[in-house]
């Protein structure tokens, strides 16, 4: 006995001394996810045992952010501020990742991925393009997908003598749609059935302004659209169907959101995204009752939004290569193709969302030619935007031209005065 206590004394000593290497302790990676609950579950339950058995001088800790997209983007700038133990952050090129690249909150993969032979151009081209910044790649993506579409419930058009949406509609055809489907038998001014919904998000807004020439902000990030004559006339047109012809319903008319009352067959179309699909499944139950259609195009085309969900390594990491060895692992082609099948959203790889075992899925075929759809607008975000406030600003000058039905007129200039006082302000 006494023996075996001198060899471990020994033991230690030479471990202390670095004659002997100790047993590593497995490299924590702690995650920092915002999304919904049924994603983070997958993730904790399911992904987690399975990667750290993969890798098992690994440790995942999945945290979720369950705040707003502001104040999870406070809180992630403060963990770098603070140099606090966070080494994977769900980032999204369309909102802040070049900010975070250029701030110096992100750092680059390039190295990693190359040591690993990773593969790029197994994504989407235009989903890899979004996350390289200044000729650095700041992450890896795991969704992809433009935004927004047109949802129509099929029922409305079935024996209407309207034609269902298609990827020929124009803003013209969608007003005129609306005013055919719309019912209200009894002639109160409130129908029973609105021919269609519209959208309280400003990056939706924003691409019907688009298509009109105009926006809230311009592409460079540098100055305010807001006020001009080309976003006056797509702010117009679609405060002319909720108020010149009650085909959407008003501020008043709502019955809890626009998705619930489309869910509930009081709307017959609806602007939104494919990741409406399984909030709609469940309050129709038929898959074949809503479909989806590219956005119309209005008079100077068809614009979309290119959106992706990615993971990029914060810069207070501890461990960066085992970060990236969760990043890509998260967004390896098999976890990419469960991602798909438990319908969270639609893939990022084409190899998986055009696999055949989804040959049989009506949302993933209806969705894959909306891809194909040109341009993407990709606003570039300047380092010094204030961009919560910014969003702030600009979904109360919606709240405000829908839902209390102010005239256009008479608050975009409003908007377009706030917008460039912003722009002329220094970020936190």
């Amino acid at each position: 006995m006494l023996r075996n206590r001198i060899g471990l004394v020994a033991l230690a000593a030479l471990v202390w001394c670095g004659l002997v290497p100790a047993l590593a302790a497995a490299e924590k990676v702690v995650f920092w996810y915002r999304i919904g609950a049924a994603e983070f579950e997958w993730i904790r339950d399911e992904l987690k045992p399975r990667f750290e058995a993969e890798f098992p001088d690994h440790e995942l800790e999945v945290v979720h952010l369950s705040s707003s997209r502001a104040e999870a983007d406070q809180k992630i700038l403060i963990a770098v501020a603070t140099n606090q133990h966070v080494d994977v952050v769900r980032t999204n090129p369309e909102i802040n990742l070049t900010q975070y690249a250029r701030q110096g909150t992100i750092v680059p993969i390039d190295e990693y991925a190359a040591v690993s032979g990773l593969d790029t151009e197994n994504y989407y081209a235009a989903a890899i393009d979004m996350l390289t910044v200044d000729g650095k790649l700041y992450g890896l993506p795991y969704t992809a997908l433009p935004r927004p579409v047109l949802w129509y419930n099929d029922k409305f058009f079935a024996g209407s003598g309207v034609a269902a949406p298609s990827a020929d509609w124009t803003t013209d055809d969608w007003a005129a749609a609306a005013r055919n489907l719309r019912v209200d038998s009894d002639g109160d001014g409130n129908p029973e059935v609105f021919g269609t919904g519209y959208s309280m998000s400003d990056v939706e807004v924003e691409m019907i302004l688009n298509g009109f020439g105009g926006g809230f902000l311009s592409r460079d990030g540098t100055e305010s659209l807001a006020g001009t004559p080309e976003s006056l006339a797509g702010a117009q047109f679609i405060y002319d169907l909720i108020y010149k012809d009650n085909s959407a319903p008003t501020g008043d008319q709502m019955e809890g959101s626009l998705h619930e009352m489309f869910g509930s067959g009081r709307v017959a179309m609806n602007i939104g995204n494919y990741w409406n699909r399984n909030f709609y499944k469940a309050q129709m139950g038929e898959d074949d009752e809503f479909k989806m259609a590219p956005l119309p195009a209005g008079p100077l085309g068809r614009f979309q939004q290119y959106v992706a969900g990615c993971l990029s390594i914060l810069k207070s990491t501890r461990s960066p290569q085992a970060a990236f060895e969760w990043i890509k692992y998260f967004t390896s082609e098999e976890i990419n193709r469960e991602y798909v099948e438990k319908g969270f959203n639609i893939g990022t790889r084409p190899a998986v969302n055009q696999d055949p075992q989804f040959g049989d899925d009506p949302f993933v075929q209806q969705f894959l030619p909306i891809y194909e759809v040109r341009p993407y607008n990709l606003p570039v975000w300047p380092e010094n935007l204030r961009r919560p406030q910014y969003v702030e600003l600009v979904r109360n000058a919606i709240e405000r031209m829908y839902v209390l039905g102010e005239q256009p007129a008479d608050v975009l200039p409003d908007l377009d005065r706030d917008i460039t006082r912003l722009l002329r302000q220094r970020s936190l």
